[in-house]
């Protein structure tokens, strides 16, 4: 099988470490930010980049992925990538259990009025008011066919008009653990030759653990997007960030109209060598981040107090 000549990298990167990550509840919608550790992951993890040139960076517009994307973002040179958020990259939605107890035996109602749930036993069911894992799935479809596909048509054409080698194009996408992993089963999913019954071994990804896959067209098929049915371009805003309304996150199915086959391999799983060495910090690690709070080390350096005075 040929190697296709345009590839898109496409990295996918698990948000750091949020105050609901602390404690056994169910987090998909609830919007919690990151803690102070969760912070120092992010930091990390934008820094892990920052020699990779990205052409463009797509976020769920949740607090705990957001605030890891712009460490992302922060961390490139300039001209800095934009920074889409879109709801479709939102984690799963657990419905009327979210910030509520998990139970690893069965779903109870505790005395006070809250409840504990149990895990969901498949990939359809889901909690009242929630999503099930399809419903997810979908939405990663749906990413793919509204984002994806028109930024690999926008850039392989610009490339296939250029006289010189074409390079690889890194595109990182910040979300969530089970949002990622329908993500990567999705890309899959478009690519023939993939061997999707493996899907299990690269499901996972430890807070601000990074998934890589090489994307192309696929040479075999004789298709190119040109031959392809038409679709709506997303523009590539100068702005650092851009906000795609809620309206976007409708779940309307996956596209049914064929599209060009593409090739996918996965390189890198669960990357996470950018945390060897950091530490959660005594006594805060575990608090909220607050981005006007200052490091303890500003205060016992004088540095707070200089600031002040000046």
């Amino acid at each position: 099988m040929d190697v296709p000549q345009t590839e898109f990298a496409v990295t996918f990167v698990r948000h750091g470490e949020s105050t609901d990550n602390l404690k056994s509840i169910w987090a998909g919608w609830k919007d919690a930010g990151l803690s102070v550790h969760g912070f120092n992951q992010a930091e990390a993890s934008g820094a892990s980049h920052a020699n990779i040139k990205i052409h463009t960076i797509f976020s769920s517009p949740l607090e705990r992925a957001h605030t890891t994307a712009l460490q992302v973002l922060k961390h490139q040179r300039e001209p800095k990538p934009p920074l889409i958020l879109t709801p479709l990259l939102r984690e799963q939605h657990f419905g009327i259990a979210e910030g509520q107890k998990i139970s690893y035996k069965r779903t109870t109602t505790l005395g006070n009025g809250s409840s504990e749930f149990s895990p969901l036993e498949d990939r359809t069911s889901k909690f009242p008011q929630g999503e099930s894992a399809e419903d997810v799935a979908i939405r990663a479809d749906n990413f793919i066919d509204e984002f994806f596909y028109p930024l690999m048509e926008d850039i392989s054409t610009l490339r296939s008009s250029e006289d010189q080698p074409q390079a690889r194009i890194h595109i990182y996408v910040v979300s969530h653990g089970i949002a990622i992993s329908e993500l990567v089963a999705a890309f899959l999913r478009r690519d023939r030759h993939a061997d999707t019954a493996q899907s299990q071994a690269w499901r996972g990804l430890r807070n601000t653990g990074w998934t890589r896959i090489l994307v192309g067209l696929d040479p075999t098929a004789n298709e190119s997007f040109s031959t392809a049915p038409s679709m709506t371009t997303v523009e590539s805003t100068p702005s650092d960030v851009h906000s795609i309304p809620e309206e976007n996150a409708t779940q309307t199915g996956p596209a049914t109209s064929a599209k060009p086959n593409i090739i996918v391999r996965i390189t890198h799983v669960n990357q996470s060598s950018h945390l060897n060495n950091l530490k959660r910090q005594k006594g805060i690690g575990s608090s909220t981040y607050d981005q006007n709070q200052k490091p303890i080390t500003d205060f016992f350096s004088g540095g707070s107090l200089a600031k002040s005075q000046s």
